[in-house]
């Protein structure tokens, strides 16, 4: 009597197939988080420049905050830190007092008066202005992610491209 037929598949070239596969996992995401860090710098960078071209550079703050930030689950952050940077981005509607005492290095930076008891009043004068009539936006983020995020599917495309090539099974 027979026991059917059946083909005997090697366990050993499945086993080489799943660490080929982790392999190759490892490496496109190892390149597309290169080419995803990349990225970012291009986004900050250009954002840096729309700051200083849009005369939004005084006392460096807002344009020395801003940094690239990779993430434990492999995604990275492009953004600015300072505290007041989205009310530069997107403007600020008349209402509440911003804070006075950012209003004053402002002024001290710009260098409007030496007297600290004038800076002090100049920002107080500021602040109340911006509460009464609101700031115009000044976009830099958006703008630079908007020229830039093409790039990004084409830096990942090329990363996956460049591991299928160049990989031979380890």
């Amino acid at each position: 009597m027979s026991d059917g037929m059946y083909i005997d598949f090697d366990q050993a070239a499945f086993q080489q197939f799943k660490r080929n596969k982790k392999q190759f996992t490892k490496e496109v995401l190892s390149v597309a988080a290169n080419g995803l860090k990349k990225s970012a710098a291009r986004i900050v960078a250009g954002a840096k420049t729309r700051l200083k071209d849009n005369g939004s550079v005084a006392t460096g703050m807002l344009r020395n905050s801003g940094s690239v930030r990779p993430q434990v689950d492999g995604t990275v952050d492009a953004g600015f830190y300072a505290d007041y940077a989205y009310w530069v981005e997107y403007g600020r509607k008349a209402g509440g007092m911003p804070p006075v005492k950012l209003i004053a290095e402002w002024v001290r930076k710009r260098h409007i008066t030496s007297d600290e008891s004038e800076i002090e009043s100049i920002a107080f004068a500021i602040a109340r202005n911006i509460a009464a009539n609101g700031t115009k936006a000044k976009p830099f983020l958006t703008p630079s992610y908007e020229e830039n995020k093409s790039r990004i599917d084409e830096i990942m495309q090329r990363a996956i491209n460049e591991v299928t090539n160049n990989f031979n099974g380890g």
